[in-house]
């Protein structure tokens, strides 16, 4: 079975962290939600105050995904973390998925080092200008990079087709297709 990391900090945008998870489940995918706080509960963005199912120190095996919510205070919580930032680190060593949406490619994955040369992304429209030029593409709501293992999109508005793509990557296209259908997205 597939599995993915939704790794939530303060601040983190909640729309991000529960429309991605709801999707990745329905794909069947083992889909955790990892705080990065001391405790399991998380404060995101908006005030909604979400339970994680575990703690980013519990220690098992690294997933096939690790999601990076945006949100500008959780993503700077995000690019301050050290076991986070050597974790990516590994992960990408391994040849394993990243995805990162809203303000994440910006404030975590590039405040730390961890774009690729070359990688093709998106993220927040107010980031743009912050991305890398030869990579960037702002007119695509979501970027999938199969070279670089990477996945972005823009924020909010685009969480559920953000996780479609997560889903292609590791189910495939037709069980991202089957999990589409029934949310109605225009």
């Amino acid at each position: 079975m597939k599995s993915a990391w939704i790794l939530c900090a303060q601040g983190s945008e909640e729309l991000e962290v529960v429309g991605v998870a709801n999707v990745l489940r329905r794909a069947g995918i083992h889909t955790q939600l990892v705080s990065l706080e001391p405790g399991l509960e998380v404060q995101c963005a908006r005030k909604v105050h979400l339970l994680a199912d575990r703690h980013w120190q519990d220690g098992l095996p690294t997933p096939d995904v690790m999601v990076l919510p945006g949100g500008l205070e959780g993503t700077e919580r995000q690019a301050n973390h050290q076991g986070l930032r050597d974790a990516l680190r590994l992960h990408q060593a391994e040849g394993k998925w990243l995805a990162a949406m809203d303000t994440a490619p910006v404030l975590t994955l590039q405040a730390q080092d961890l774009l690729p040369e070359g990688a093709q992304l998106t993220a927040h429209p107010g980031f743009h200008d912050r991305l890398p030029a030869n990579g960037r593409q702002p007119d695509a709501l979501v970027v999938m990079d199969h070279q670089h293992k990477l996945i972005t999109s823009q924020g909010p508005g685009t969480a559920l087709l953000f996780a479609l793509a997560i889903v292609e990557v590791l189910v495939g296209e037709e069980a991202a297709q089957r999990i589409a259908a029934p949310l109605v997205i225009p």
